[in-house]
């Protein structure tokens, strides 16, 4: 429910049929003065806003704890003020334990940390910048960035929000197959050397 609201389960044609009822029976009243059917149409209008308000929140909160990325919120200093239940996947704390706490706390590197914040006082946004943070067990967890500054009118900061992805496993990925190509390029050298060599 929303504050003062409560929410009615009765399908939309019912809640329909009440609603042509109401309006019946407030232009029957209306031969006392207009303004009973206006504050009816407002109480009806309010109850449908009402509704609409609580879906919208019901689908967001859905999309929200089905995320498979990490969504996150800080203030203008770098504090966590929300962030999705996915980070518990990707990095091993509770919404929680990240709440409140400072985003350079994250970085695997103060260094890194430095450049990108760099980046977004400069740039006001980044998309797909490559960072490495650190799990709850200190283990590097390599995220694809997108970020952004959020301004009030004025051109201050508001807050920061953004959207990270785990790309430790390709990273992974990328660092087997340089190594098996440089394997390769070894042996073919070798192969090469001793052919020239009978």
């Amino acid at each position: 429910t929303v504050t003062g609201v409560q929410t009615c389960a009765l399908p939309i044609w019912a809640l329909s049929a009440i609603v042509d009822k109401a309006i019946e029976l407030a232009q029957e009243a209306a031969r006392s003065g207009w303004i009973v059917f206006k504050k009816v149409g407002n109480v009806i209008e309010r109850k449908f806003s009402a509704e609409a308000l609580v879906d919208s929140e019901e689908k967001y909160r859905t999309i929200f704890n089905s995320f498979t990325d990490l969504y996150f919120k800080t203030d203008k200093l770098g504090y966590v003020i929300a962030v999705s239940p996915s980070v518990e996947k990707l990095s091993g704390y509770s919404t929680d334990e990240t709440i409140g706490k400072n985003v350079t706390e994250f970085y695997f590197d103060s260094h890194e940390s430095k450049m990108l914040m760099d980046q977004l006082r400069s740039f006001k946004s980044i998309n797909d910048y490559e960072i490495r943070l650190k799990n709850k067990d200190g283990k590097k967890v390599f995220v694809s960035a997108n970020i952004k500054v959020i301004l009030d009118s004025n051109g201050k900061t508001v807050h920061t929000e953004g959207v990270l992805r785990d790309i430790t496993l390709r990273k992974k990925s990328e660092v087997e197959l340089k190594l098996a190509k440089d394997a390769a390029e070894k042996a073919n050298s070798a192969k090469s050397e001793f052919l020239a060599n009978m």
